[in-house]
C-alpha cells in the first residue's frame, strides 16, 4: 500500500507541474 501511495504523490507532483506549466504559457504567450 505505501508503494501506491508514493505512486499516486508522483503523479499529483507531475500533473501540478504540467498544470503550472500551461497556467504560465496561456498567460505568458
Amino acid at each position: 500500500m505505501p508503494i501506491i501511495r508514493e505512486v499516486i504523490e508522483k503523479i499529483a507532483e507531475d500533473t501540478i507541474k504540467r498544470g503550472q506549466a500551461a497556467f504560465f504559457n496561456v498567460y505568458f504567450s
